[in-house]
């Protein structure tokens, strides 16, 4: 019995960084759990305020669970953090395959939520912003790729934000 409790002392306590916590986040979003997932992004924004895969994280579950205010907010912060910081942990972001950049994934969420808002001056602007930063500013897709893919659902591509940029022009009137 002594070897029992001895044995099980000696073992190191595992903490979940930003970056697992982020990642397990996505899990959850993939399996279609966005609250749960959610709960995940919002416990790395918590541990680490500059974690800006959690701001974008965040902006995607909360645009699916019909929260588009809360997700403009969160994209807006996500985005605004990757430019003014780029962490390590941003960069290995950038590493992974397929690439994971939250600063593009956050502008292409917020075109997308603008123009489920019914804002779409703002809509447009920030998806000719990802366009541009995608290099796809001439809203060509050669030989049916596109030019950008979201890493996180292979259903949404920059297609999906040229048909937002066209769809808002026409609200616009």
């Amino acid at each position: 019995m002594a070897c029992i409790l001895v044995g099980s002392g000696c073992r190191k306590q595992v903490t979940a960084t930003d970056e697992d916590m982020s990642e397990y986040g996505w899990m959850l979003y993939t399996e279609g759990k966005f609250p749960e997932s959610n709960e995940w992004f919002l416990s790395a924004v918590l541990r680490d305020t500059t974690y800006t895969d959690g701001y974008n994280g965040q902006g995607w579950t909360f645009g699916k669970l019909g929260e588009i205010d809360s997700s403009i907010v969160r994209f807006t912060k996500g985005l605004a953090k990757a430019y003014e910081d780029t962490t390590w942990e941003d960069m290995k972001l950038l590493m992974q395959d397929p690439p994971h950049d939250p600063a593009i994934e956050c502008t292409a969420g917020l075109a997308l939520a603008y123009h489920a808002n019914n804002l779409h001056g703002k809509s447009v602007q920030y998806g000719i912003q990802l366009l541009t930063m995608v290099n796809d500013s001439s809203y060509s897709v050669d030989k049916g790729n596109p030019a950008w893919n979201f890493s996180r659902d292979e259903n949404i591509n920059s297609k999906h934000i040229i048909w937002t940029i066209s769809s808002s022009y026409f609200s616009q009137g």
